[in-house]
């Protein structure tokens, strides 16, 4: 397993810098208004087709414990409706989806990123169980655990607790297959047609996230899938809480950007400059540091890869510039998060981690929200 990781890893960076270059130049490419409907919808298919290579990347990660987690609060039924469209996608036209949400809010601690990856897997699962259509029906709800457990549900415990399940109408499992489903690798498709990765990372994701997953299914007659989650109470401004998560908005401080990778700097650079900003580009370490000498008092944060291809890291420039600026604004992105992970806690305090593959979107949101934090 550890020499697994150590493969994802070593593929990730360079892997996910070609899907940030490529995720980049189609959102610059929709945001030209002459596109006709055949190419829009055609850069739609590769935007969707980039970020399922992005997702099998992440599932690497996540599988051998080299992607840093990121939790905030998360209203889960939000996030099921947001990603409807999708699942629906992902589904196909002759399976069904229905929702039946907690008329509750349901609010979790949890990386946004890994829940939809949960939901995304226990989805296809769902589908390739679905050759001949049917009905997948995603639900939340909360559910209050009190005294001793039972054996036949020995992962549960005292309190109270979010449940995500996923339920199909497919062709079910039997005893054999229930007890290997979450094996890393283990697949009953054909060769080729499965990484084997989908469940074991839905199962490495929960556990993460301090939960526990309960499975059911008969053969002939589908499956059920149940996600336990320690449920928390909701913020204050809960009201506001989504609406202000999906503001995007640009600026007119500038930004010192630091990529070794041209692919990469040269498209994130000309999104940043059409959202508004001043943009100061570095190659490498050594570059970076002349320019902040010339214009380190109008520098309002910089945007730095983790690795440079020298000896100088992104977080040694947040370190010296820190020095001089102790305001300065950092976001360092990565390819491969145990880059930070390795790092000692109080190194990375104040600074925010941006994970590639990059796209317009994200990029835009996690540059505002970093400049606008106290």
């Amino acid at each position: 397993m550890e020499a697994i990781g150590q493969l994802a890893g070593g593929v990730a960076h360079d892997f996910n810098n070609i899907l940030s270059a490529t995720l980049m130049h189609i959102g610059l490419l929709q945001q030209n208004p002459d596109l006709t409907p055949n190419v829009r919808n055609s850069l739609a298919e590769i935007e969707t087709e980039t970020k399922r290579a992005a997702d099998l990347t992440r599932q690497l990660l996540l599988f051998s414990q080299r992607y840093v987690a990121k939790v905030a609060l998360l209203e889960l039924n939000a996030l099921i409706s947001d990603r409807s469209a999708v699942l629906k996608r992902l589904l196909g036209e002759n399976i069904k989806l229905n929702f039946q949400g907690s008329n509750d809010e349901v609010w979790i601690k949890a990386d946004s990123g890994m829940m939809e990856q949960v939901l995304l897997n226990l989805c296809t699962n769902a589908r390739e169980a679905s050759t001949k259509g049917g009905i997948v029906t995603v639900g939340t709800k909360l559910e209050d655990f009190e005294g001793v457990t039972t054996k036949s549900r020995p992962d549960a415990r005292v309190g109270r607790f979010v449940c995500l399940s996923v339920a199909d109408t497919g062709c079910g499992m039997g005893e054999t297959v229930l007890k290997k489903i979450f094996e890393p690798f283990f697949t009953t498709k054909g060769t080729g047609t499965g990484s084997g990765l989908g469940l074991a990372t839905v199962y490495g994701i929960i556990l993460k996230h301090e939960g526990w997953v309960e499975v059911e299914s008969t053969p002939g007659k589908g499956s059920l899938f149940r996600i336990y989650l320690p449920a928390v109470n909701a913020p204050p401004n809960a009201a506001a809480f989504g609406r202000r998560a999906k503001e995007i908005k640009g600026g007119s401080e500038t930004i010192l950007l630091v990529e070794d990778e041209a692919a990469v700097r040269r498209p994130t650079a000309m999104c940043l400059r059409k959202l508004g900003y001043g943009v100061l580009e570095a190659s490498n370490g050594s570059e970076a540091q002349k320019v902040w000498e010339q214009h380190r008092k109008k520098i309002s944060l910089l945007f730095t890869d983790m690795e440079l291809g020298g000896l100088v890291s992104g977080l040694d420039l947040a370190k010296q510039f820190r020095k001089d600026e102790r305001l300065l604004r950092v976001i360092i992105s990565s390819g491969y998060s145990v880059d930070l992970s390795s790092n000692s806690s109080k190194a990375l305090s104040g600074l925010t981690y941006y994970a590639k593959p990059h796209n317009p979107a994200s990029m835009a949101k996690v540059v505002r929200q970093c400049l606008d934090a106290g």
